[in-house]
């Protein structure tokens, strides 16, 4: 039986029945008309408030515009926030809101679209390294652990930049170095060829969110190198790996190939090797140590492209 409630025709608390009625409200900038509950007094017919229902049909008003505007619903808003498991202020704090705006979302409030744009797309894994590395200062720890946690569960999509290695694209990159070298009459090392291929493929990560090769990279010594990067250039059957002495050469060959590298991979690219045109091998080490992608990350340990947004040279 339902509670009794006020009606001020008849003064008195009373029972009430529940119809469904059309009713026409105003959500901010547009008019909504819906079928929604109404209570009525069972004495005079009166309209009674009953803050459950109102509560319910607000609701339905506020999801209609949600709906008119694509904005995410109070449901998608939580259960997002619980597959990174994590409180509403770090969920605040990692879409940089403040710090009570998910609280107040979750319990029905109608967002500005800007406000909450990022929800529909947080779980897709670049859009969250974005904000978790914008973000991270504010987050709590037990917020970093689940963030870190659910990146985990795509490592392999963190270090190869959303990408699946392409052999025959890391062999045209690396070939294309070594002929704009020869181009230059430069003697072109291991060394340089590795930076140069890791700030081909970050920068290139950081502007349009995918890497060019699928490359895995590390952290070494001497700055970021390709993983297993002398068995990739041994097994490059367009350049000449030579060795003399204690010296690594890396020369062209002549074979001609059909470009699999698009326009704006080898812009880039280009853009890169212009950059670092007058670093010899040491100096271009020497640039990627002020790298987060190296100061941040062990020696010998896999580089997340991650570090892609906060790289030092772009271009």
């Amino acid at each position: 039986m339902n509670n009794k409630v006020y009606c001020p025709m008849c003064d008195k608390k009373v029972d009430y029945v529940v119809s469904m009625d059309e009713v026409t409200q105003k959500v901010k900038d547009k008019a909504y008309t819906l079928s929604v509950k109404v209570p009525h007094c069972i004495h005079c017919s009166e309209e009674l408030f009953v803050d459950s229902i109102d509560t319910e049909s607000q609701q339905m008003f506020f999801n209609a515009y949600r709906k008119d505007h694509q904005l995410p619903a109070v449901e998608e808003i939580i259960n997002t926030r619980k597959k990174l498991e994590l409180n509403q202020r770090d969920f605040s704090r990692l879409l940089g809101l403040g710090e009570i705006s998910i609280s107040r979302y979750e319990l029905g409030s109608l967002p500005n679209f800007g406000s909450v744009a990022l929800i529909p797309s947080i779980l897709d894994i670049k859009v969250l390294e974005r904000q978790y590395q914008l973000n991270q200062s504010k987050i709590s720890e037990e917020g970093i652990a689940s963030i870190e946690r659910y990146l985990e569960n795509f490592s392999d999509a963190s270090f190869t930049g959303h990408t699946r290695f392409s052999e025959e694209k890391f062999h045209q990159l690396v070939a294309h170095f070594v002929n704009k070298a020869k181009e230059k009459n430069e003697i072109i090392y291991p060394t340089k060829l590795n930076k140069l291929m890791f700030y081909t493929d970050f920068n290139y990560y950081n502007k349009f969110g995918i890497s060019i090769t699928g490359s895995k990279y590390q952290s070494m010594s001497f700055g970021p190198v390709p993983n297993y990067y002398e068995f990739k250039y041994d097994q490059n059957d367009y350049i000449e790996v030579v060795r003399v002495e204690e010296r690594t050469i890396i020369n062209p060959k002549s074979v001609h190939y059909e470009s699999i590298l698009t326009q704006e991979e080898l812009n880039v690219a280009n853009a890169v090797f212009s950059y670092f045109s007058s670093h010899n091998s040491k100096m271009i080490s020497e640039a990627s140590h002020h790298e987060d992608a190296w100061q941040k990350t062990k020696i010998g340990d896999k580089i997340s492209y991650l570090y892609a947004h906060d790289l030092k040279i772009k271009v």
